[in-house]
Formats: structure tokens, C-alpha cells, sequence
């Protein structure tokens, strides 16, 4: 039960119970990993804290803005000053298109690729590539590659690796790699105009789902994903041949559906930067162009597998949105190099031009905004005025610790933050405890199953 409303991202508590012949003691620790944005209404302009360019792709970053970038299965790491302090070889199968990258809360890493032929992904030899019935029938053929997902742990030993075969002969691609807040992972893979589907993969490589191609043959495109809410996750797709974004939705059990929303515009791209943005509410927001090439840019909010609910203008340019963060906050950047901050009822806090579009987005759990642009340098952009890192403690004042009803621990942090409670007991298989809505400053959480481990861990996710 919640005896209040708040939670933060990725931030892990580890409560444990020890038994003794009088008593049972109760602890709680607290280890940050994750992400986190704050944000203010009618907030000042931030300020760039560094941009530097590493020729590599941003992907992810730690509790400590530690900032981790990839370039063809090498990790490079940045300290909070934007200096690379650290490389890390990990995946040694060079994707032929983009390939992505992510970090889980342990610090273990996956990428996601194409591939063609024989490859060892570092103790794993996997054929890629299609087999069909010409020249040879059963037997592979050169130039039509098929698409991998690995992981590795955070020195870069090999976990594991997969296969994933698309739906025809054509060069797969993987077109967006998510991570869910049980640490499964959801990826877009595509070839051309001709398939795109949707796959999910749990944290120790077994296959959940992959669905059918989400639209007809030549009709289709790249996939942008969110991660999953609950049950629900985001989708757009960006069909190239008519230059048309169409939303939708994905479910953890594989079900694909597309809303009934005004579909929007985009200019046909390989790999388009904007993503979906979807709430615990079950809504999801949009950028596109309502009539191209002339625009305007819109924002459009609507309802997960339903209707609009508003409609906002933003420019005469074509822009898309990187993320959003717990508070609600939406971050758009547009072709002119704009990157803007808007609040969840479509009203711009900021907005500023930074000489080149920005083209991915991540936040971290100080409030910082870190950004990839086009022009592939990596910037630090501070948090708004006022924005406070979340924590999770015992307030012994407030009762917390063993309680009749479980255990009881506090979250604080700004008021008006979301948040889905994550729990486990042995930091592989994660369960939902819900979401909650911080109201106050400080607040309380119970969970009656405590009582019954021995230790048990919480992370928190927006």
C-alpha cells in the first residue's frame, strides 16, 4: 500500500531483515543508478555545462553523470565534466547500420544490430544473414542481413547473444532498443517499406514476443519506441513511403494497436530521431507536421489506444520529441537546432537554438539534460532553478522501519513527480508495485510483503 504519493528513477533500496533471539533488526540502503529530470515553470534559460564530440552515440548515463556513449560496440565514458576517462570493448560484431546501445540498473550493457555471416560475439558464434530457397536451396545467402541482440556485463564478458529473423529477405534493420523497469528489453526492427515489427527479449535472452508487420508490405518503415508503463508501451511508426507517423501501442503480452489520432508528417528519414512519450495515465504525446513540407509542428496528446485529447502548435518547422521526465516535462527539437522544454499540458517553459538539431535526449537524476546533436557532439545542459536529486531514507520520526503492516520506508523529492515502484528479492526478477504521485515533499511508502524476506530491493523508475 501507499501511505503517500512519490518515487524517482532508478534509484534502488535495499531493505533486509535479520532475525536475532529478541528482536529483528531492520536497515535500509540506498544506492543511486538512473535517470532523473526536474524541472520549473517559466524557468530560465539553462546553460551548457560542456559539449564535447567523441565520434561515438549517446546512450545512457549513471547516478553519478557519469555519461556513456557507443561507437560500434565500444563503450566510451565521460565523467561529469564531459572528459572520457574510460573505454570498454564489449560487442566485437560491427553492425552494419546504426547500431544502439543501453545500460541496465547493474551496469551490464546490450547492443543491438545487422549482421551477415559467421560472427563471434565473444565466446558465441552466430550465423547471420537469411537462407532461402535460391540459388541454393538451405543455404545462406550472402546480403541480406538479419538483426542480433547481446549482452555483456559492465567489463564486457559476453552474457549472451541472439539471432532475430525479420519477416522477409531484405536488409533487417533495428530501428530503437528500450529498456522496461524489469530490466526486459523492447526493440523496433524494420527492412525497407517492406515489414516492421515490434520484439521483447527478458534480461537473460529468452524471446517473450515478436509480432506480425505492423502495416502492409511497402507501407512500412522505421519503429521509435517507449519503454513499457505497466503494461503499456509506445509506439510511432514512420512510414517512409508516404511520409506519414502513425501511433499506437504495445503491450507487455505482445498485442500491437494503433490509436485513432490524427496521423502526422514527417520527412522520410533511415533513422528518425522522434519518440513516443506515454504516462502511467495511459496517454501518449506526438510531434509532427500536420501538413508537410510547410508544417506547422504540432504537439498532439492523446489517449492510448483512443482519441485526441488536445492539439498544440509549436513551430513553423518540422520538430519531434527526444523524452520526457517524471514530472511530465516534454523535451522537442526542431531542424532549425531549437531544444525546448514544455510542461505535460503543452505550454513552453523554455526554449533555446543550439546551432544543430538534437537528435537523442536522456536525463539525469541531479536534473541535467544530456543531449546528442546532429552534428554528433555530446552536451551537458543544466537542470532548471530549483530542481532537487531525489533520495530514499528511514525517517525513524516518521515511523519508518517494521511497521504492523510491513515495512515502511521514505521517499523526498519534488512535488508533482511520478514514479512506478520496482521490487525484488534477488535483483533479477522485478515485479510493479505501482504507480504513485509524489504531492508533498516527504512521503511514505509500505510494503507489506517485506515481512516476509529476508532483504528485499526497490528501484524506482518514472
Amino acid at each position: 500500500m501507499f501511505k503517500s504519493n512519490h518515487i524517482l528513477r532508478n534509484r534502488l533500496a535495499i531493505f533486509s531483515s535479520v532475525k536475532t533471539t529478541f528482536h529483528r533488526i531492520w536497515t535500509i540502503t540506498v544506492i543511486g543508478s538512473g535517470l532523473f529530470c526536474a524541472a520549473s515553470m517559466h524557468a530560465q534559460v539553462p546553460s551548457v555545462l560542456w559539449r564535447t564530440n567523441v565520434n561515438a552515440t549517446l546512450f545512457g548515463v549513471d547516478s553519478q553523470t557519469n555519461v556513456y556513449a557507443n561507437t560500434n560496440g565500444t563503450v566510451i565514458t565521460l565523467n561529469r565534466l564531459g572528459i572520457p576517462f574510460q573505454t570498454n570493448s564489449c560487442c566485437p560484431v560491427p553492425s552494419i547500420a546504426p547500431s544502439f546501445a543501453l545500460r541496465d540498473f547493474a551496469g551490464n550493457f546490450y547492443f543491438a544490430g545487422n549482421f551477415d555471416g559467421t560472427n563471434d560475439f565473444g565466446g558465441e558464434v552466430i550465423v547471420g544473414g537469411w537462407t532461402n530457397s535460391t540459388p541454393t536451396p538451405g543455404k545462406w545467402q550472402p546480403g541480406y542481413p538479419t538483426c542480433y541482440l547481446a549482452k555483456y556485463s559492465p567489463n564486457g564478458a559476453l552474457l549472451w547473444a541472439t539471432r532475430i529473423n525479420g519477416l522477409l529477405a531484405g536488409s533487417n534493420v533495428v530501428s530503437d532498443l528500450v529498456l522496461n523497469p524489469d530490466d526486459s528489453v523492447t526493440m523496433g526492427i524494420y527492412a525497407g517499406l517492406n515489414f516492421a515489427q515490434i520484439v521483447q527479449f527478458t534480461s537473460t535472452g529468452s524471446s517473450l514476443w515478436q509480432s506480425a508487420s505492423m502495416a502492409p508490405q511497402f507501407s512500412c518503415g522505421p519503429v521509435k519506441l517507449s519503454s513499457l508503463r505497466g503494461t503499456n508501451g509506445g509506439f510511432l511508426l514512420y512510414k517512409n513511403g508516404q511520409g506519414l507517423i502513425n501511433t499506437g501501442h504495445y503491450t507487455s503480452s505482445g498485442t500491437i494497436a494503433f490509436n485513432s489520432s490524427q496521423s502526422l508528417y514527417f520527412t522520410p528519414s533511415s533513422s528518425p530521431s522522434g519518440k513516443p512519450v506515454t504516462t502511467p495515465a495511459g496517454e501518449i504525446y506526438t510531434v509532427g507536421l500536420v501538413s508537410p513540407p510547410s508544417g506547422p509542428a504540432v504537439l498532439q496528446k492523446a489517449v492510448i489506444g483512443g482519441g485526441i485529447l488536445w492539439t498544440q502548435t509549436l513551430a513553423s518547422v518540422e520538430q519531434w520529441i527526444l523524452n520526457g521526465d517524471h514530472r511530465g516535462n516534454l523535451y522537442p527539437s526542431g531542424t532549425d537546432g531549437s531544444f525546448s522544454e514544455y510542461n505535460s499540458a503543452g505550454i513552453q517553459i523554455w526554449t533555446n537554438n543550439y546551432s544543430s538539431p538534437a537528435v537523442f535526449g536522456l536525463s539525469d537524476l541531479t536534473g541535467n539534460r544530456l543531449v546528442q546533436f546532429a552534428d554528433n557532439t555530446i552536451a551537458l545542459i543544466s537542470a532548471d532553478a530549483g530542481a532537487q536529486a531525489p533520495f530514499v531514507h528511514l525517517n525513524r520520526q516518521a515511523g519508518d522501519g517494521a511497521v504492523s503492516t510491513g515495512f515502511q520506508f521514505s521517499l523526498s523529492a519534488e512535488s508533482g513527480s511520478v514514479y512506478e515502484i520496482i521490487c525484488t528479492t534477488n535483483i533479477i526478477s522485478w515485479q510493479s508495485m505501482g504507480y504513485v504521485t509524489n504531492n508533498t515533499a516527504d512521503i511514505q511508502i509500505v510494503d507489506p510483503d517485506a515481512t516476509n524476506c529476508l532483504q528485499k530491493f526497490y528501484r524506482l523508475a518514472p
